[in-house]
């Protein structure tokens, strides 16, 4: 009887391990019970250039002077990142999540920033984005207490 106990212990312990880890990487059965290829199982983002991290949590990372030029960050949580003279060139940023990030000096030619939350965030200096027009009533962002890349605050702030 105590033999049997270990084992189940073990199985538990084990079975408890398994799920923890497919927690921790966002997979779920019902995403990977399809079997095709294009299930949601969840895959290792690497920020560089052209990384495919869509919906990624990355909250709080430091991407300073990185290239990642035409990545994919749609839905993806990257408040409170560092993405400081960062090359965004191209990449998809839309709704993402971009609270109380540092964007100083970033490149954003051709960036999607639509839909995106940049509440709190700082662009100063950030080249190449139609940011320094917008306005805190905008339908398409979210910068309330935001620093444009014009290095002033949004007309009408929140």
């Amino acid at each position: 009887m105590t033999r049997y106990f270990g084992v189940v212990t073990l199985t538990v312990a084990a079975l408890g391990t398994l799920v923890l880890s497919l927690a921790a990487c966002g997979s779920t059965a019902a995403g990977e019970s399809g079997g095709t290829a294009s299930s949601s199982a969840a895959h290792a983002c690497h920020p560089g250039r052209s990384a495919d991290c869509a919906g990624a949590h990355l909250a709080g990372i430091n991407l300073s002077h990185k290239n990642l030029s035409n990545a994919d960050f749609a839905h993806a949580d990257l408040s409170g990142a560092d993405l400081s003279s960062a090359n965004l060139t191209g990449a998809n940023l839309r709704s993402t999540d971009l609270n109380g990030a540092d964007m100083m000096r970033a490149n954003l030619k051709r960036a999607d920033l639509s839909g995106g939350n940049f509440m709190g965030a700082d662009l100063s200096g950030a080249i190449n984005s139609n940011l320094n027009s917008a306005s805190a009533s905008s339908t398409q962002y979210v910068i309330c207490h935001t620093i444009l890349p014009s290095g002033r605050r949004p007309a009408k702030d929140c």
